[in-house]
């Protein structure tokens, strides 16, 4: 599982470097580099941990006291390879049950259809790994429907340790 790790990160991070340039031009003051930070709900751990919420309090008489702290927080990276293909990595971490957390380590693969515009809608799949305090598991996220207008973001429909929603901030670097 570590080599699969590795294997994730090192791709994410050499993309970038071995990537050409387009032949298509992009405007002098226009960053091929970003980062963006993001808030998501109805994630896979919130998931698990409803679920599992649920079958503990069918099968335990003791009332679940436990905190639901929902969604997610992530940082993203991205490198925007040519004006339809961007690249990059995510970083998301979850508490769902207030005390065990979610750290996701996903390479990310986006396709742009109006890059540069004011409205940009996009599609991006992402996978990777998430670690928990005893285990390592693959993780994957698949955006169907997302949006970008002007530095904001939102993604209207996606399954994955992202969420079911997430909206956010995109930064030019």
């Amino acid at each position: 599982m570590r080599k699969f790790f590795l294997l994730l990160i090192t791709l994410a991070l050499a993309a970038p470097i071995f990537a050409q340039e387009s032949s298509q031009e992009v405007a002098p003051s226009h960053s091929r580099h970003n980062i963006s930070v993001e808030y998501g709900i109805l994630n896979i751990s919130d998931f698990a941990w409803a679920v599992a919420s649920a079958f503990r309090n069918i099968f335990d008489s003791e009332e679940d006291e436990d905190i639901f702290l929902p969604g997610d927080i992530g940082i993203n990276y991205g490198y925007e390879v040519g004006n339809l293909f961007e690249t990059g990595i995510i970083f998301n971490f979850a508490i769902p049950d207030g005390k065990t957390p979610f750290f996701t380590f996903m390479p990310r693969a986006k396709l742009n259809f109006n890059q540069g515009g004011f409205f940009n809608p996009y599609m991006e799949l992402d996978a990777g790994i998430t670690a928990f305090p005893d285990d390592i598991t693959p993780m994957i996220h698949w955006t169907v429907i997302g949006f970008e207008i002007g530095y904001f973001y939102t993604q209207l429909l996606g399954f994955g340790q992202r969420g079911l929603l997430y909206a956010g901030v995109k930064i030019p670097l």
